[in-house]
């Protein structure tokens, strides 16, 4: 019995991933070079049409998403396989969650990621402000 090498890559590949944004591919790389993921990344500048999502969706079995990317009922309808999706975002408004629950995939996203920052530059805002920081400036440039 011979063994062609899309049923050895079968094997192997525990998961294929849909990648919809630009991010570092080196770093995505190494994260994932101990496992089996077949990676595919959506190259094109700005985000990825609905129809063309449809399409590549269908034999993913994950999914990195950002906040501009709308997962609702009908792309996850073309979603066979996915098991999980991933948002590069602190929030999930742009996940129909009750759509994706029923289909019972997990989903993982960044809370929190931006409060200690947004607190920061608050607190730096308000110094700024209640020690007249800009107008100072101004002056001083003048």
């Amino acid at each position: 019995m011979s063994i062609t090498f899309h049923q050895i890559h079968e094997v192997l590949v525990l998961f294929i991933v849909l990648v919809l944004h630009r991010i570092n591919e080196v770093s995505f790389k190494k994260f994932f070079i101990c496992f089996s993921f077949d990676i595919t990344y959506y190259k094109q500048k700005g985000p990825i049409l609905r129809e063309e999502l449809k399409i590549l969706i269908k034999d993913m079995d994950a999914l990195f998403c950002l906040l501009t990317d709308k997962i609702d009922a009908e792309v996850l309808d073309h979603a066979e396989r996915i098991k999980v999706i991933g948002s590069m975002a602190v929030g999930y408004d742009h996940l129909e969650l009750p759509a994706i629950k029923v289909k019972g995939i997990r989903v993982g996203y960044t809370p929190d990621v931006l409060t200690q920052a947004t607190a920061e530059l608050t607190v730096a805002l308000l110094l700024a402000t209640s020690r007249r920081l800009f107008e100072a400036s101004r002056y001083l440039r003048r």
